[in-house]
C-alpha cells in the first residue's frame, strides 16, 4: 500500500496542475498562435516550466524509502518518479489543450484521477486480467510497476513470497525498470504531440 500511495503522490499533483494550465489562458493562446506563435513552442515551453516546478515534489515521496532499501534502489525509484511526473504533466497538458472551459476540464481530470487509483495495480488486481491493457495506458500503472521492481516487492513482501495471486513477477528486481521508464517516455511524447495538434486546431477554428 505504501508504494501505491507513493504512486498517487507522484502522478496526481502534476497531472492536476498541468490540466488547469492551458485552458485558463485559452483565448490568449489561440490569439497568439493565430498571429504566428508556434503551438509546439508554446506547449514545450509550458511543459518545461511545469516540469521544473514539479520535479522536486515528485521526488519527495521517496523520502519514505530511505532506510528501507539500498541507495541504488532509491535512486532507481527516483528515475521512475521523474518519468511518472513527466508523463503525468504531459497528459495534463493534453487534457487542458483539449478542453474549452476549465470546469469541463476538471470533470475530465476527475475521471482520469479515478482511473489512476483503480488501474495503478496497487489497490485492485490488474496483472493478467482483462483490464490490464487499459491500465497500461495510464502513467500510474507504470509508476507503480517501476517502484515495485526497484524495491523488489515480489521478493520482500510476505504475501508475494507465499504465492499470492495479486502479486506480479513484474514487481521483482530482476524485471528492472527499463520498460516502465520507456513506457512513460512514450506516453509523454504522445501526449505532447496531441496537445500541440489540439492547440493548432483551436487556432485554425479561430481563423474561420
Amino acid at each position: 500500500l505504501l508504494l501505491g500511495f507513493m504512486t498517487l503522490a507522484i502522478v496526481l499533483p502534476p497531472l492536476v496542475t498541468a490540466a488547469r494550465d492551458v485552458v485558463r489562458e485559452r483565448r490568449a493562446v489561440v490569439r497568439d498562435v493565430t498571429v504566428g506563435l508556434s503551438p509546439a513552442a508554446y506547449i514545450l515551453g509550458r511543459y518545461a516550466a511545469l516540469l521544473a516546478a514539479g520535479f522536486v515534489p515528485a521526488l519527495l515521496p521517496l523520502v519514505l524509502l530511505i532506510g528501507q532499501g539500498s541507495v541504488g534502489s532509491v535512486t532507481v525509484a527516483g528515475l521512475v518518479a521523474l518519468g511518472g511526473a513527466a508523463a503525468a504533466t504531459a497528459i495534463g497538458l493534453m487534457i487542458s489543450a483539449l478542453g474549452r472551459r476549465e470546469p469541463r476540464v476538471l470533470w475530465g481530470v476527475a475521471a482520469v484521477l479515478v482511473a489512476q487509483i483503480l488501474l495503478c495495480g496497487a489497490f485492485v488486481a490488474i496483472e493478467d486480467s482483462a483490464i490490464q491493457p487499459f491500465a497500461a495506458m495510464t502513467p500510474g500503472y507504470w509508476v507503480f510497476r517501476g517502484l515495485a521492481s526497484s524495491q523488489d516487492l515480489a521478493g520482500v513482501d510476505a504475501a508475494c513470497r507465499a504465492g499470492e495471486e495479486f502479486c506480479s513477477p513484474h514487481w521483482a528486481a530482476a524485471a528492472g525498470v527499463g520498460r516502465p521508464v520507456l513506457a512513460l517516455a512514450v506516453m509523454a511524447l504522445i501526449a505532447l504531440v496531441a496537445a500541440t495538434l489540439w492547440v493548432r486546431q483551436a487556432a485554425r477554428e479561430e481563423r474561420r
